[in-house]
């Protein structure tokens, strides 16, 4: 009797083990209010990159695989899942679901997602970009609140010249998007000040570092190539943004 009541419990017990673990399907995550007040039963309904891959799949796969400019969306089986986050990016308390995907298979990732419930049924928007190196990096670095009015933009970087790999240093411009009315928007002009404050006195200070720490005398010539063309291509970052800033 004792074995036969041992037995129900570890069955009962296995099964809501087994239920908890259940990925959320797509209607019950869109039940949920995505906003910061619901912000910690979202984080319970996708816990983990496993539930928030599964998400991020549901959500391409209810995509029409028909649009030539989202060509991205009929590699479904490809995307990997590289990082996730809830992010108010409206500024008005709502909550986003922010997605990193890669398809290269080195997690270098080229593909941002971003997905609103609205009212129970998804919006979705896209940025691409990251050819280099890292990809397009990491969330905690390309989602930041510029204006810090509680809305936050994504950066991205523009190539200002042919990828140099690890043999030469590639000069970037920094652009940065907005989300509105469901889609990403380059807004880099509503930032003027960002760029006049932070981005070029930091370009600024990174080329004076240069010329004030050149290389050793007995440098070979390969060394001396790669530190003119460190200086070459901060140098056209600076010139970029000036040219930026000179028309508002």
């Amino acid at each position: 009797m004792l074995k036969h009541i041992g037995l129900v419990f570890i069955t009962a017990l296995t099964f809501m083990v087994v239920s908890r673990c259940k990925a959320a399907t797509t209607d019950e995550i869109l039940r949920v209010y995505w906003n910061k007040q619901s912000l910690a039963e979202l984080q319970k309904i996708i816990p983990d990159q496993k539930a928030a891959r599964q998400f991020a799949t549901a959500v391409l796969m209810a995509e029409p695989h028909t649009d030539p400019e989202n060509i991205h969306k009929l590699d479904v089986d490809m995307e990997v899942l590289v990082e996730y986050e809830f992010v108010d990016l409206k500024g008005d308390g709502s909550e986003q679901f922010v997605c990193l995907l890669d398809i290269t298979g080195r997690m270098r990732p080229t593909l941002l997602m971003a997905v609103e419930n609205d009212h129970g049924h998804l919006k979705t928007a896209y940025l691409t970009g990251g050819e280099g190196a890292y990809g397009m990096g990491y969330l905690s670095g390309i989602i930041r609140d510029i204006k810090h009015n509680g809305r936050n933009e994504v950066l991205t970087v523009e190539a200002l010249g042919p990828f140099g790999g690890a043999a030469f240093p590639t000069p970037y411009l920094e652009h940065i998007n907005v989300y509105q009315d469901g889609k990403f928007v380059q807004s880099d002009r509503e930032f003027l000040d960002y760029y006049r404050n932070v981005s070029l006195p930091q370009r600024s200070e990174e080329l004076s570092d240069l010329l004030q720490h050149g290389p050793p005398p007995d440098a070979g010539p390969e060394e001396r190539e790669d530190y003119r063309k460190s200086i070459e291509a901060k140098q056209k970052e600076i010139a970029a943004l000036r040219k930026l800033l000179s028309n508002p």
